[in-house]
């Protein structure tokens, strides 16, 4: 927990208005400037914990909202309608195998969810695993091309097919990546990071 506490801290500093810190002992708690950006961080502890081989069963609540308290230099002493939304999604949404969340299991152990009461979020958790559906189902070989294309955009396929040691470099990872839906993911992770960012947008305007 603290290794990967410290990783986000590291990985996000300039995109985090409260840092990540522990909270009774299992709880891991951060409050990011943007919607969007706490997207990003969810597929990234994905990929900490796949690469570090780490056995980690969570439970994600992501609030949409505000921090009220003057102070924010810790978790530990500010507060706000967008922790009380993240412990609410956690707690009594998620934990409490609640339908609206329920109806959503892709995975047995880890979960995620949106929630708000400023907007309609299931809109948000819809498209959130619809995503998620088409990553999950990838062979362990698509996810390494997906990676390695993510990695190295500047890179030629043909020039990726040959680390990979392909006979057809070009059309085999072309091919790993239509499997893999990859075109589909990248262009609704585009779609769901606007929804995230026009949410923001309407109530930064409505304060």
């Amino acid at each position: 927990m603290v290794k990967l506490k410290n990783h986000l801290n590291d990985q996000f500093k300039n995109q985090l208005t409260i840092k990540f810190d522990i909270r009774k002992g299992d709880e891991l708690i951060g409050v990011f400037d943007s919607f969007s950006d706490l997207y990003r961080a969810i597929r990234d502890i994905e990929d900490y914990i796949e690469e570090n081989g780490q056995k980690i069963t969570f439970y994600i609540g992501c609030g949409f909202g505000k921090i009220d308290t003057k102070n924010k230099s810790s978790i530990h002493v500010a507060n706000g309608s967008a922790i009380i939304n993240a412990l609410y999604a956690r707690d009594q949404i998620v934990k409490a195998n609640e339908r609206e969340a329920k109806v959503w299991d892709l995975t047995p152990h880890n979960k995620v969810f949106y929630y708000s009461e400023d907007f309609p979020y299931s809109s948000v958790n819809a498209l959130f695993y619809f995503i998620s559906e088409l990553i999950y189902k990838r062979s362990e070989k698509q996810r390494e091309i997906v990676k390695a294309v993510k990695n190295n955009p500047d890179d030629t396929y043909e020039a990726i097919g040959k680390r990979f040691g392909y006979k057809s470099p070009k059309t085999s990872v072309s091919n790993h990546l239509y499997a893999a839906n990859h075109e589909l993911v990248s262009e609704s992770e585009k779609s769901l990071i606007q929804l995230l960012d026009f949410h923001q947008k309407q109530l930064e305007q409505d304060k």
